[in-house]
């Protein structure tokens, strides 16, 4: 994949984000609410002391993270600490919007894990970075698969076809997908 010219265009606070965060919905219902009463506050961390919720990722999106952010870096924003939400268009594609990634605290266990954001965590653990992220407690679902440990994480070329070893799913996890700002197109 290519990474051409890079242009920020709008840019939103995070009072922003966190009201866009209460009006997020369940893929399959959008009258189902998950976040609307939970907490939800912006923090740091360094990402090996939460856990992820995936057993893969993808060589080719790390690649294009390291590149993404080298050049968000030359406009002054670091795609691993940012504070606000971003749009931006790559050669003057589709705009796509770049939030903070988003970390849960499972219920049951009180671990918290990346919800989204994971290959943004990654190069920031490789790079011994702490990384900026919105921290979701007690919302009304439980996600879509459970916490595990960062030793599961293998790096791969292509996608899994087999569900098991993508993640650890809930008993029908799909009915638990949320509907994230920013989590059209290209995932990060």
């Amino acid at each position: 994949m290519r990474l051409g010219d890079i242009k920020v265009e709008i840019i939103s606070t995070f009072s922003d984000i966190i009201g866009r965060m209460r009006q997020v919905t369940l893929s399959c219902d959008r009258n189902v609410y998950p976040y609307r009463e939970a907490d939800i506050f912006l923090t740091s961390k360094y990402p090996d002391c939460m856990n992820i919720s995936s057993f893969y990722v993808l060589t080719e999106n790390l690649w294009l993270i390291r590149r993404l952010r080298d050049k968000l870096l030359a406009l002054g924003y670091d795609l691993l600490k940012l504070e606000k939400g971003l749009i931006i268009r790559v050669d003057d594609d589709k705009p796509r919007e770049l939030i903070p990634p988003v970390v849960e605290v499972d219920a049951d266990s009180g671990i918290e894990f990346i919800y989204d954001g994971l290959r943004r965590a990654c190069v920031a653990s490789e790079m011994g970075m702490t990384i900026r992220y919105i921290r979701i407690a007690n919302p009304l679902l439980p996600a879509y698969a459970y916490p595990n440990a960062w030793s599961k994480l293998r790096e791969q070329d292509k996608v899994p076809v087999d569900p098991a070893k993508k993640k650890l799913y809930r008993k029908n996890y799909q009915n638990l997908y949320r509907n994230l700002p920013g989590t059209s197109g290209l995932r990060l």
